[in-house]
């Protein structure tokens, strides 16, 4: 068996920046604490290409366990301006206005039904700074991955 222990998984199908686009498009985005904790996002072409990989190879030839990130990691606060600019850049309206909301509300919402679509787990995985080594993945893909503004290109492409 092979485990992938995903992080933020960006690109065509994803939620999450369809509804951060909608929120700029609204007014304001909003932001749990500061921002500070990190997410490493990975392309979702990379995501479904290692899964494709490990079933091609020998297991004896890698981990059985994959932490799926991309190739860099980035403080939510900082993802959401890059997340800006690559939309700008593609002619999208997006201007980013930060509602920084305490923690505390956000896991209310969470428990009360969803924060942003995000159930209380997954708030807790947003804001535990899930960092990790991509080489692994490179290896498993024998290639680099997909540049994070690339996979936010193919995301905002897709919203």
């Amino acid at each position: 068996a092979v485990v992938f222990r995903p992080s933020y998984v960006v690109g065509p199908g994803d939620s999450c920046v369809p509804a951060v686009l909608r929120a700029m498009s609204e007014g304001a985005v909003e932001r749990p604490g500061d921002g500070s904790y990190r997410v490493q996002p990975i392309a979702v072409a990379d995501a479904a290409s290692c899964v494709l990989a490990a079933i091609e190879r020998p297991a004896s030839s890698f981990p059985s366990v994959f932490d799926l990130v991309g190739p860099e990691a980035v403080s939510y606060a900082r993802l959401l301006e890059r997340l800006a600019q690559v939309a700008r850049a593609l002619s999208r309206p997006a201007v980013l206005r930060v509602r920084d909301i305490p923690i505390e509300e956000a896991d209310r919402r969470a428990r009360a039904g969803g924060y942003q679509g995000m159930l209380p787990d997954e708030l807790d995985c947003l804001l535990c700074d899930e960092v990790s080594d991509p080489a692994p993945l490179a290896s498993l893909l024998a290639r680099p991955l997909t540049p994070l503004d690339e996979a936010l290109a193919a995301a905002v492409r897709a919203a």
